[in-house]
């Protein structure tokens, strides 16, 4: 009974906030009780005369208590010392001096010039020689693929080409070509424009043709490199269609043509849309586009851009003024202002330019 109420006293004095005195104790006496966990330790209530556990507690499983925490007692009161280990400082791996964590900055830079690298050779993985050969491969492949049939593109010329509407004269001839606009003009016997009334194609899906549905001109573009077809021109006050042919792919392609329609149509100048057209003369169609004649002998004029060519005793004059004297033989016109002259050997003739100034201009080269 000594040992019990000995016992009583201790857990009286440090109620259960020494759980592991009490189990020392209780060992060394080789008394077996059940003790409360040390989580339910440290929220027991503190122990007192009112509450102190009975008798029987020691022995078995302590009875069911409200539990309060209680600031623990002082070993001094005790005689006791029960000392917890602290416990150890936080610590910082990162910041840790002489940390084994820490990361050489050689091996960052090798990681990082190893990544570099793979991505330059996924994303560029020709080298610059390649490249160009590629570019090189490439524009050879379009320029093939764009070239003209032929290995070079067609030579523009400007043509003049008489339209006759007698039945048995052959269609002028318009030369197109892909990728190119050819302009059809339409004069009269003076050179004054002769407007379209209509026209109509024979292939629309092989030809593009442009109007503005006033003037006397056509634009018209080949869709295809070979397909050919024909155009039916209506033009204002002439009741017989013009028929002219289309051929693409020819080694020329008219960048201009200009159809001088035999007759004067609503523009003519004043006091000749009574009067018979003359007949026309190649010679002077040649003479308007700038081709000299066969065995002919050119000429010089000082002072002008005038072109002169001697044919026999004849002189045939291309210029964009306006001749007064000699008497021309035989004379034409072209849209853009030019006039061509049959007329006879002269040594100078007498012109004036579109402002009415009159020049009196020496001939050479006989």
């Amino acid at each position: 009974m000594n040992k019990v109420s000995q016992l009583k006293k201790i857990i009286l004095l440090c109620g259960i906030t020494a759980p592991s005195f009490f189990c020392n104790y209780a060992l060394a006496q080789q008394t077996p009780p059940t003790i409360p966990s040390a989580a339910n330790a440290l929220t027991a209530a503190p122990a007192s005369p009112a509450n102190a556990l009975p008798p029987s507690a020691i022995q078995g499983n302590p009875p069911a208590a409200n539990f309060q925490r209680v600031q623990p007692v002082s070993d001094a009161n005790l005689g006791l010392t029960a000392p917890v280990p602290p416990l150890p400082p936080p610590t910082d791996v990162a910041t840790t001096g002489n940390n084994a964590n820490e990361l050489d900055p050689a091996a960052v830079q090798a990681a990082r010039d190893q990544a570099f690298n793979q991505l330059t050779t996924t994303a560029l993985p020709m080298t610059p020689e390649q490249i160009q050969k590629l570019r090189n491969l490439f524009a050879e492949s379009q320029r093939a693929a764009t070239a003209s049939p032929g290995g070079s593109p067609p030579k523009p010329v400007v043509s003049t080409q008489l339209v006759t509407l007698d039945p048995s004269a052959i269609p002028p001839i318009i030369r197109l070509s892909q990728g190119y606009v050819s302009s059809v003009v339409f004069l009269d016997s003076s050179g004054q424009p002769w407007p379209i009334q209509s026209y109509d194609i024979g292939n629309p899906s092989a030809f593009n043709i442009q109007w503005d549905h006033t003037s006397n001109i056509l634009m018209v573009q080949s869709n295809a490199l070979y397909t050919t077809g024909n155009l039916v021109v209506m033009l204002k006050g002439l009741n017989t269609p013009l028929s002219i042919s289309l051929i693409p792919g020819q080694p020329f392609v008219d960048y201009r043509a200009d159809l001088r329609v035999q007759g004067f149509g609503p523009n003519a100048k004043a006091g000749l849309q009574n009067a018979l057209p003359q007949a026309a003369s190649n010679d002077l169609l040649n003479i308007l586009d700038g081709v000299a004649l066969p065995n002919s002998k050119p000429l010089s004029i000082p002072g002008s851009n005038s072109q002169a060519w001697l044919v026999g005793d004849q002189i045939y004059l291309r210029t964009n003024l306006t001749l007064l004297s000699p008497a021309w033989i035989a004379s034409m016109n072209s849209a853009d202002g030019t006039n061509a002259y049959q007329i006879p050997k002269v040594p100078s003739i007498l012109v004036a330019d579109n402002t009415g100034k009159i020049s009196n201009l020496r001939i050479e080269g006989y």
